[in-house]
C-alpha cells in the first residue's frame, strides 16, 4: 500500500470541502425539475372546477401545489390575464384567473379544459363552457325608430313602408313572411313592404296579419303586427291620367288628345276609399262656364259598375255647334258633407267645384284632381272642308314656278296646280324654316297666287325664286274655325298657330288634327345659279354620270332631291379615295360664317358612316375663285377603305331648311 503523501492529503481534503459545498445545490437542482422530488406525494384537486360563462367573464382556478407545476388551457378564448394559454409556478397554493374573450364566438356553445401538470403526470382541474352567440336582430323605420317585437306598424295612405333590419344571422339565411295583401321586396337589409293594387282602396287591420323574419332553419324569429290604414278618405287615384281636352268628332267614331288616339268605349279605374266615390256630370258654354247635367242630357254614356271600373262612349253624332263636358267623380265623404249642406247638394257643390272668373263659372284648381276627363265633340257639318284630291300633295316647284313634281313620285306637270275645295273656307298660308318651324303668314306676303272662284276650282301659281329654297304650307280652315279664333284681333296669328301646329323637338310641326285641312306642302328649289355641278379638270377617276340611274333618282325622289341635281361619280378603290364635286358658294356656306349647310352620308345599305380623322371619312372645303368668273367651294370627300365598302350617297344639306340641295352618289 501506498502512503499518502502530504502533497495527495491536502488534494483529499481540498475535493471533500468542494463536495460539501456542491451538495445543496445538487439537491436543490433535483427540485427544480418539473414534479421535483420524486419521492415527493403528488396530489391533484378531488373536485374539478365546472363554469358556464359569457365572453369578458372572468374564471379563477385555485390548487394546492405539493411541487413545480404549470396549467394549460386548450381554447384561445380561454387565457391568462397576460394574454397566454398556460401559466408556471412553484409550490404551494395558487389562484390563477383565466380571461374569457370573443374569439371564434359562433351559435354553438364551446368547451375549455384547463390540465395541472406537476412532474409527468397531468389531470384537467377546469370545464370551462362557454356559451353560444345569441341571434340579434333589430327592425327600424325610415327614421330609424326601432320597433319591439310584436309591435303593431302601419303602412300609411301611400301604402308603403320602408324598413331596415340589423342583425347577425347570416343575409343569406334571413327569410320573411308577410299576408297576401303585402308585396314584400327586399335589397340586402333594406326591406320594402307594399300594399298589393287591389288591396289600396281598403283599409286593414286583421289582428292575425304579421310580418315575420325568421332564420331559414326556424332556429330564431321575431314578428310584428301589420295593419294598413287605406288611402285618404278624400283622395282618389285615376287611371288613365288625360291631360288636355279629348277631342271627339262630330260623328263621334274618333277622338284624341293632340297626336294621341284613344278608341272608345275608353276604360277608366277610379280608387278610392272602400271604393266610395260618385260620378258627376258638367257641361260647359263658353260665356257661362260649367253647370251640372242630368245624365240623360248627356251627349256621351258612361257606365259604372261602382266597384271602379267606368266606360266613357260616344254613341251620338253632333248636328249643332261644338259641345263640351267635364265627367267627375267626387269621394264619398264630399259627397256626404255636401248633402247635408242646408243650401242643398247641388248647390253646395258647385260651390265645392267651381269658382267665378269674368262672369263664368270656372274648375277650381283643387277640383282639377277629381276630374277623369274634359271633352269636346267638334261641330256638325257646316265646319266640314272637302279637299279634292283626297291625297295631300308633296310638291316640289322648280325655281322659275312653272313646273311643279310629286316630290315622291316624280310626276312632273306645268303650273298652275289645280284642286276643288268645298264648303265655307278661308285660305291660310305658312312658312318653314329649320330654326323655328311653321310660321303663319298673309297670303298676299307668299311666293303663291292663288285663284279661286270657289265654285269648282282653285288654282296655284308660283312666283319666280331668286334666293335659296323655300316652303310654304296652303291650308283651306273652315270659317267658324277662323272665326272663333278672332280674326280682327292682333293675336289672331298667335290663335291660328295654336291651332295647326304643335312644338316637336324644339320646332312647330303641322298638328295630325290640322293635317285635314291642308291642300299641299310646297318646295321651291332655289334659282339656277344655285345649282350644283362636278368639276373633273385634273382629277382622276371622277367621272359625271348625269344620266343617273333610275334606283338612285328613286332614292333621290324620295328625299326630295330633283333629277337634275342628282350626280354620280366613280371612285376608284385604293387606300383611299376622293371624290371633289365643285360646288357655288351661294348654295354651300360652309367656307363662310354663316356655316348653313352640312354633308350627310350614307351607303347604299343605309349605315350612317361618320365623318372626322380616325372615322369613317375626311371632308375639307377649299374656296377656289378663278373658274368661270365666280367663287365655288371644292369639296374633298375621303373615305377610308378599311371602313366604307359599299357605294356611298351623299346628301348636301341646307341646315335652314333641312331640306336636300343635291345628291351625289358615289359607286366603286
Amino acid at each position: 500500500m501506498k502512503t499518502m503523501t502530504m502533497k495527495d492529503k491536502n488534494k483529499y481534503v481540498g475535493l471533500l470541502l468542494c463536495m460539501f459545498a456542491l451538495a445543496p445545490w445538487m439537491f436543490g437542482a433535483c427540485d427544480d425539475k418539473l414534479g421535483g422530488d420524486t419521492t415527493t406525494s403528488i396530489e391533484f384537486p378531488t373536485d374539478t372546477l365546472n363554469k358556464v360563462v359569457s365572453p369578458g367573464d372572468t374564471v379563477a382556478v385555485e390548487f394546492n401545489a405539493a411541487t413545480n407545476w404549470k396549467v394549460v388551457s386548450n381554447r384561445n378564448w380561454c387565457v391568462t390575464a397576460d394574454g397566454y394559454m398556460d401559466a408556471a409556478g412553484k409550490s404551494g397554493k395558487h389562484t390563477v384567473l383565466f380571461i374569457i374573450n370573443d374569439k371564434g364566438h359562433g351559435f354553438v356553445e364551446d368547451m375549455a379544459e384547463v390540465t395541472l401538470w406537476m412532474g409527468n403526470e397531468n389531470q384537467v382541474i377546469a370545464n370551462i363552457t362557454r356559451r353560444a352567440k345569441g341571434y340579434f336582430m333589430e327592425l327600424c323605420n325610415s327614421d330609424s325608430s326601432l320597433y319591439a317585437v310584436g309591435e303593431s306598424m302601419t303602412l300609411g295612405t301611400s301604402g308603403v313602408l320602408e324598413l331596415n333590419v340589423n342583425t347577425n344571422i347570416a343575409l343569406d339565411q334571413l327569410r320573411l313572411s308577410t299576408p297576401a295583401w303585402i308585396r314584400p321586396k327586399r335589397d340586402g337589409k333594406a326591406i320594402t313592404l307594399e300594399v298589393v293594387k287591389d288591396s289600396l282602396r281598403y283599409s286593414i287591420n286583421h289582428p292575425t296579419d304579421s310580418f315575420t323574419l325568421f332564420k331559414s332553419d326556424n332556429a330564431f324569429k321575431q314578428s310584428y303586427h301589420v295593419q294598413y290604414v287605406g288611402m285618404d278618405s278624400r283622395e282618389l287615384r285615376i287611371n288613365p291620367e288625360i291631360e288636355g281636352t279629348l277631342v271627339v268628332s262630330r260623328d263621334a267614331k274618333q277622338c284624341h288628345v293632340g297626336s294621341t288616339e284613344y278608341t272608345a268605349p275608353i276604360a277608366f279605374t277610379v280608387e278610392a276609399l272602400n271604393n266610395g266615390y260618385e260620378l258627376l256630370s258638367m257641361t260647359y258654354d263658353r260665356d257661362k262656364g260649367y253647370a251640372i247635367i242630368p245624365a240623360s242630357d248627356c251627349w256621351f254614356a258612361v257606365k259604372d259598375d261602382h266597384c271602379g271600373n267606368i266606360s266613357l262612349a260616344f254613341a251620338e253624332e253632333n248636328q249643332s255647334n261644338e259641345r263640351r263636358a267635364c265627367l267627375l267623380a267626387l269621394p264619398h265623404v264630399i259627397v256626404d258633407s255636401l248633402a247635408g249642406c242646408s243650401e242643398g247638394y247641388d248647390v253646395a257643390v258647385v260651390d265645392f267645384l267651381l269658382e267665378e272668373l269674368d262672369g263664368r263659372k270656372e274648375m277650381k284648381q283643387d277640383a282639377q284632381q277629381f276630374c277623369l276627363v274634359e271633352m269636346m265633340q267638334e261641330k256638325a257639318l257646316d265646319w266640314t272642308v272637302t279637299i279634292s284630291p283626297e291625297a295631300r300633295w308633296n310638291l316640289r316647284v322648280s325655281s322659275d314656278g312653272t313646273i311643279y313634281s310629286d316630290a315622291i313620285r316624280g310626276d312632273t306637270c306645268d303650273a298652275p296646280v289645280k284642286t276643288l275645295v268645298t264648303g265655307s273656307y278661308r285660305l291660310i298660308c305658312a312658312s318653314y324654316n329649320n330654326t323655328t318651324g311653321c310660321a303663319v303668314m298673309e297670303m298676299e306676303d307668299s311666293w303663291l297666287e292663288v285663284t279661286d272662284n270657289k265654285l269648282d276650282s282653285l288654282e296655284v301659281r308660283f312666283k319666280a325664286n331668286d334666293g335659296n329654297e323655300r316652303i310654304l304650307f296652303l291650308f283651306a280652315l273652315p270659317l267658324p274655325l277662323v272665326e272663333s279664333l278672332d280674326p280682327e284681333s292682333e293675336a289672331f296669328h298667335a290663335n291660328l298657330s295654336g291651332e295647326l301646329f304643335e312644338e316637336i323637338e324644339g320646332l312647330l310641326q303641322v298638328k295630325t288634327s290640322a293635317e285635314q285641312y291642308m291642300i299641299a306642302k310646297f318646295t321651291q328649289e332655289a334659282d339656277e345659279e344655285n345649282s350644283m355641278r362636278v368639276f373633273d379638270k385634273e382629277f382622276k377617276g371622277i367621272e359625271v354620270v348625269k344620266e343617273t340611274d333610275q334606283e338612285w333618282l328613286d332614292i333621290a325622289a324620295a328625299k326630295g332631291v330633283a333629277p337634275n341635281k342628282v350626280f354620280r361619280c366613280s371612285m376608284e378603290f385604293g387606300f383611299s379615295y376622293t371624290i371633289n364635286p365643285l360646288i357655288p358658294i351661294s348654295v354651300w356656306d360652309t367656307g363662310n360664317e354663316a356655316n348653313n349647310d352640312r354633308m350627310e352620308v350614307y351607303g347604299k345599305s343605309g349605315k350612317k358612316y361618320v365623318s372626322g380623322k380616325d372615322n369613317d371619312y375626311e371632308e375639307d372645303h377649299v374656296i377656289m375663285d378663278e373658274i368661270e368668273g365666280s367663287n365655288y367651294m371644292l369639296v374633298t370627300f375621303t373615305a377610308n377603305y378599311k371602313n366604307i365598302k359599299e357605294d356611298l350617297i351623299i346628301y348636301f344639306v341646307d341646315n335652314d331648311t333641312n331640306y336636300l340641295k343635291a345628291l351625289v352618289v358615289t359607286c366603286l
